[in-house]
């Protein structure tokens, strides 16, 4: 938020208005040098910052209830064949891909929001366009307690499905503010893909905690993959393939809808699912079935859950215990 200011004011300190989209050559001579000092400004924070790091003289429980600094710690063998198990498993694809596709329209604005309002003119001035970068830094900076405070009440899938409502929504209207002119609009589809930008990374850290124990950072390093992804699907669709920004634009918004559609089938179960539906047809409880055969009189154990898995299917039971009750089929009673 600060260095967007900073970086406006060294590259145009006059403030000139783009003409016809483009700034004049002035402005963008100064673009390397501009590139210098904010690397220097970056650089000399991050130092600062590791100077002042300093290891507690004592971890205690009362700071973190949670850490056991003499506990047990899983072996490297261990961690890497939980991570090997995460990593293939299908949540885990599944939230990529769930990152991949809600990324790929809200990067495209990100990166073109501030091009595309000036050629449009609808950004008159380069303060508009640097206020709007301010208002959202702060958007997805703030917008993150928020969705974490959702996930905390609602779980994964609502809030991802309402994240990409209000993708598709601010996505088809962001075009249609620009080419209207309308700078009120404008601000606020911009605002909500960088809030909801904010989410993606917020919802997306809490559903690698919950479901991929203690290899959940580094599996939420790999998740990184799913938004980089995103962020490159814009400009490949635009510089390879010929797409214009408007097609762009509507090519995110149907991705975010399907990734809507794939975070409501993050937690189901659906080996689960599968074996309610075959003991569902064969008339037997689920714990009677061995293999994919009914018999009374052998009793199925579950295997052991793989790391990954952490599947509430209370959810699925009661599916089955209402259909049982209109089949009257006695052995999925409760």
């Amino acid at each position: 938020m600060i260095f967007n200011v900073v970086a406006s004011n060294l590259a145009n300190p006059d403030a000139l208005a783009p003409i016809k989209g483009e700034f004049s050559s002035g402005v963008i001579s100064r673009f390397p040098m501009v590139l210098r000092k904010l690397s220097f400004m970056y650089s000399l924070m991050a130092g600062l910052g590791c100077l002042m790091m300093r290891e507690p003289a004592k971890i205690t429980a009362t700071w973190f209830p949670l850490y056991d600094p003499d506990g047990d710690k899983p072996s490297k063998e261990e961690l890497k064949e939980k991570l090997v198990a995460c990593l293939t498993s299908r949540r885990f694809i599944t939230l990529c891909i769930m990152a991949w596709l809600a990324a790929a329209g809200g990067y495209t604005v990100a990166n073109e929001y501030r091009t595309f309002g000036q050629a449009a003119s609808v950004l008159r001035t380069d303060a508009h366009g640097r206020d709007l970068g301010v208002l959202c830094a702060v958007a997805n900076g703030l917008g993150r307690p928020v969705w974490g405070v959702l996930v905390d009440n609602f779980g994964i899938a609502k809030p991802w499905l309402l994240l990409a409502i209000m993708q598709t929504g601010a996505l088809g209207t962001f075009y249609a503010a620009a080419t209207s002119r309308s700078l009120p609009l404008y601000y606020t589809a911009t605002i909500v893909q960088f809030f909801c930008l904010g989410g993606g990374w917020a919802i997306s850290s809490t559903a690698c905690s919950r479901t991929f124990g203690d290899v959940a950072n580094l599996v939420f390093s790999y998740v990184f993959l799913g938004f980089s992804f995103g962020s490159a699907t814009g400009p490949a669709l635009m510089n390879l393939a010929g797409f214009s920004l408007q097609q762009t634009l509507s090519f995110g918004a149907n991705l975010a809808i399907i990734s809507g559609i794939l975070g409501m089938t993050y937690n189901v179960n659906f080996e689960g699912l599968l074996l309610r539906a075959r003991a569902f047809l064969q008339g037997c409880h689920p714990d009677e079935l061995e293999g994919n055969v009914c018999s009374i009189q052998v009793s199925w154990d579950p295997p052991n859950p793989a790391p990954c898995s952490n599947t509430d299917l209370h959810l699925i039971d009661n599916y089955m215990n209402v259909a049982s009750y209109f089949l009257q089929n006695p052995y999925l009673e409760t």
